[in-house]
């Protein structure tokens, strides 16, 4: 699980810096992570760049076809999200570097899934697990420290 909070706000972070191959690479990495149900890519307008076809449809962006609802509502709703949160760090750590108040990762778990927004320099990366195989990975960590 913290492998994949970290693949998420590191794909965020190299939005501009590093290109779309890193991008590409950390949404593989992700891929075959289990519990992984889901992804997508937006700009900083809220304008969904990529998304996985795995619970939101295809992904159709390379071939003009319209970008579908669900996909749409939830980068509306994510980019909200992270504004919001960006504008709070700025408002609670007023006194201190910008660098230091970025906002790098927002976690939020329901019972049936978990949701990581990474926001980065240029768009935001919203990955979607399931919450039962984090579950079970936090019983084997726990068991393990108890031993």
């Amino acid at each position: 699980m913290a492998a994949a909070k970290r693949a998420a706000a590191a794909a965020a972070a190299a939005g501009d810096e590093e290109g779309p191959q890193d991008i590409e690479t950390t949404i593989r990495e992700l891929q075959v992570r289990p519990g992984f149900e889901g992804y997508f890519l937006f700009n900083d307008l809220g304008i969904p760049i990529k998304w996985s076809s795995s619970g939101f449809g295809e992904n159709s962006a390379s071939s003009g076809v319209i970008i579908p609802r669900e996909v749409t509502h939830f980068a509306a709703l994510m980019a909200d999200l992270s504004a919001k949160s960006q504008d709070t760090c700025d408002h609670l750590f007023a006194d201190k570097d910008r660098d230091d108040t970025r906002l790098r990762c927002i976690r939020l778990r329901t019972r049936k899934r978990e949701i990581i927004v990474a926001p980065g320099d240029g768009c935001t990366l919203v990955v979607l697990q399931a919450a039962a195989s984090f579950t079970d990975a936090s019983a084997e960590a726990d068991e393990a420290e108890d031993e």
